[in-house]
């Protein structure tokens, strides 16, 4: 019976080794996701923040993106005030 219950318990132990490893890994890709997708908006906002005209288009469509994504801009919105918390 402590055989059988060994076996379960590695088994167990083994499963939830991979699910921690997957979880990191999808963690990582997304991390390098949105890195990348700054990086693509920093460029971006280079090209804005020239001039008044180009500024306020930049404005314009990140007040659009905020009306089409809400959920998404009321976390950016949080993430921004609680910033000093995160690591």
């Amino acid at each position: 019976m402590n055989e059988v219950l060994a076996i379960i318990f590695y088994n167990l132990a083994i499963i939830f080794v991979l699910i921690l490893g997957l979880g990191l890994f999808i963690k990582y890709q997304h991390k390098k996701r949105i890195d990348a997708l700054l990086e693509n908006m920093k460029k971006a906002h280079s090209t804005f923040a020239v001039d008044r005209k180009s500024q306020a288009a930049f404005e314009k469509r990140a007040k659009e993106w905020e009306r089409k994504h809400p959920i998404h801009a009321i976390k950016q919105r949080i993430k921004k005030r609680i910033e000093w918390l995160l690591p």
